[in-house]
């Protein structure tokens, strides 16, 4: 039955995706390809398009008997895992799962066998091999393609998005190649969330990636120890004066401004010992 079965290329095994695997995980590429067709036998049936909900990287690995497996998978881009929204995604799922590429599969076969005139079985009016055959499945791919790209850009926040909260576009720039170096897009969900979190430090967005990314997060959260991360630059400081001498205030410490040289002692002093001293002695 159709539903039994998946299309695995016999070049599989020795590709390099597979062999980076295996280092990576520091098995035999043959143990690495018996994974994967357990993993892609297993995707073929919980999904049709290459996107299963509910599930985490330590499924995967869990599934295939193997840690780290999920991660080796993401580092060759055959796997999404996106741990805010607990979902995985298989990239060109269409390409080799899923009933499109099994026909595609089985129309072959039966073609194969009727040129070679070994077996007498019912064959497709036209040979795969034509011009007007390829040009139909080069556009099926791309549909499928354009189909998967859709469906995953739609929920992915962009730079021009974020900058329209009033963020840098440098900050909003490194902030998403934060993101991408740890390969966690940043979603409408995940985005959303971080919002919410640096708003409720009382900090401006546009300080709170800034926050993210000195720290290399790629997240915020108000309970994390955020301040000693956060400084702002001059141009977001108009109209801010020095908590302790009342000068023109250069960066935040906290929820306190300070000018650079009270700024330096409240670096050093948490306890602001020394600060008191200096607002004394003025």
């Amino acid at each position: 039955m159709s539903g039994e079965w998946i299309k695995v290329e016999i070049s599989t095994a020795d590709k390099p995706e597979v062999l980076k695997m295996a280092r990576m995980l520091g098995i035999d590429r043959d143990a690495v390809f018996g994974k994967l067709i357990r993993f892609w036998a297993w995707i073929d049936v919980q999904c049709v398009d290459g996107v299963v909900d509910g599930v985490v990287d330590a499924d995967i690995d869990s599934i295939c008997h193997q840690t780290g497996f999920s991660a080796a998978l993401c580092a060759v881009n055959w796997l999404i895992c996106d741990a805010e929204r607990e979902q995985i995604m298989v990239p060109n799922f269409g390409r080799h799962n899923g009933e499109s590429a099994k026909k595609r599969a089985l129309k072959n076969d039966r073609q194969a066998k009727w040129r070679s005139k070994t077996v007498d079985v019912p064959v497709d009016a036209t040979p795969s091999t034509t011009a007007s055959t390829r040009e139909e499945k080069r556009r099926e791919d791309i549909k499928e393609k354009h189909s998967t790209q859709k469906r995953t850009k739609s929920n992915i926040v962009n730079l021009e998005e974020i900058t329209q909260g009033g963020v840098d576009q440098q900050v909003a720039a490194d902030f998403l190649a934060v993101r991408k170096a740890k390969r966690a897009p940043l979603t409408l969900t995940a985005w959303k969330g971080i919002v919410e979190e640096i708003r409720r430090a009382g900090i401006s967005i546009d300080d709170g990636l800034r926050v993210c990314i000195k720290a290399n997060w790629q997240g915020f959260s108000s309970e994390w120890d955020w301040q000693k991360h956060h400084t702002t630059s001059l141009p977001a400081l108009k109209g801010r004066s020095c908590s302790v001498c009342g000068a023109p205030s250069l960066e935040s410490i906290g929820h306190t401004w300070y000018c650079d040289t009270h700024a330096k002692i409240a670096r050093k002093n948490p306890n602001n010992k020394g600060l008191e001293a200096t607002n004394d002695a003025g």
